[in-house]
Order: C-alpha cells, then structure tokens, then sequence
C-alpha cells in the first residue's frame, strides 16, 4: 500500500511539473515578443547611457584642453593663436562652461588691445547666451561691460541697470555707480551709491575702496552710517 502510495505521489508529481511546463510554455508563446523585447530595451537602454556619459566627458575634456590652450597663449602673448583657439571654443562649444568663459577671455584681450567695442561686443555675445541659465555669469559680463564703457555713462548706466540686485557684483555695481555719480557732479548721490555697496560686504580691496571714497566726501561720519546699516545678501 505505502508503495502505491509512493507511486500516486510521483504521478501527482509529474503531473503537476508537466501542467508548469505547459503554464510556461503558454506564457512564453503568448509573452515571448515582450520579454525578448524587455531585454533588448534594457540591454539597448544600458548601451546609450554608456555611450551618452562617454560622449559628454569626451566633449568636457576637449572643451577643457581647448581653453587651456587659448590661456597659454595668452600668457605667451600670442594673441592670433589665442583668438582662433577661442573662436574654435565658441563654435564647437558654445554652451559649455568654458565656452562661455571663453568669451570673458576674448573680451579681456581685445580690450588690452585697445578694441573696447569688440570686447563689449563679446560681452553682449556671453550675456545673450548665460542669461537663461546662468544669471551670476551674464552679471558678470554686465558689470565687466559697464567697467568698460564708463567713460560713456548712459551705455555703462544700461549694463548696471540689466543687473540682478542683489547679486554676487552687488557691491562693485554700486561704486561704479558712485564713480559715474561722482564724475557727473552729483556727490550726494554717489555717497548714497557708496555707502550702499558696503551694505553687500565687499572683498578686503573693494571695501578699502569705498571707505576711502566715502572719508573723502563726507569724513568718518559717512563711513559710519555706512557700517550702521545692516549688510544685504547677494544672490
């Protein structure tokens, strides 16, 4: 009896491994096409993100190399190499970081050579693409722009004015503000612009700057009432 038993056992057995099979092989014919395709897309998936990682860190390193290289021309003096490596940084990486630094560098060499126009133009060039998604560096060409064209107040006034407040160029946005202030006889308002930009507190060189304007045109007491404020947050 405990035989036949043993052997209804390995029936049932068989049977049941037989129905699974038949369960699986259901399964596959009726599935196959989305399993298949499952591996293929994670297979296919893996391979694109392995692909797009390797092509953004080949596009980082030649951005990376091509900067360098216009830097050290720079530094050598060698002002044609240094434009047709920037002018090639700009074409192929346009969007980059250092695309964009790019430009503050161009901007920084025609000024040396006297192209204050051609290095505005520069600037306006960065300011267009950062704006969107870098607003700390399109402030930055704007005050490096406004620098530049301080001898020309309404143009540089239009810069300052664009600017971010706060921002990170707070402070050296509100002495140049001074300056253009100062030299247009209204020093009331320069002291006003002066005592603002110690409000954002400025770098070590920059705050020197300020106190010495400011005990210029109305002593201590100026600088104190500029100290008494409590200091603004820059963006």
């Amino acid at each position: 009896m405990a035989h036949l038993d043993h052997n209804q056992d390995l029936v049932f057995q068989e049977v049941d491994e037989q129905l699974a099979q038949d369960r699986l092989h259901k399964l596959w014919e009726n599935y196959k096409i989305w399993i298949i395709g499952s591996f293929i897309g994670l297979f296919a998936g893996l391979a694109i993100f392995v692909g797009v990682r390797d092509y953004y860190r080949a596009q980082d390193q030649d951005a990376s190399d091509r900067y360098i290289q216009a830097l050290e021309a720079l530094d050598k003096d060698q002002l044609k190499v240094a434009a047709e490596a920037l002018k090639g940084l700009q074409t192929k990486h346009g969007e980059h970081g250092y695309g964009l630094l790019s430009h503050l560098s161009e901007a920084q060499m025609l000024a040396k050579q006297g192209d204050f126009d051609g290095a505005v133009a520069s600037l306006d060039r960065l300011i267009t693409l950062a704006k969107a998604g870098q607003p700390a560096m399109a402030d930055l060409a704007r005050i490096n722009a406004a620098y530049l064209l301080s001898k020309q107040p309404q143009r540089a006034m239009v810069y300052l004015d664009a600017m971010r407040d706060p921002s990170a160029y707070s402070a050296h946005a509100y002495e140049l503000r001074g300056v253009l202030a100062q030299a247009a006889g209204d020093n009331k308002l320069a002291l006003s612009h002066y005592q603002k930009a110690m409000q954002f507190n400025p770098p070590n060189t920059l705050s020197q700057r300020l106190m010495e304007h400011m005990v210029r045109m109305g002593g201590m007491d100026a600088v104190r009432k500029a100290q008494l404020v409590e200091p603004a947050k820059a963006e």
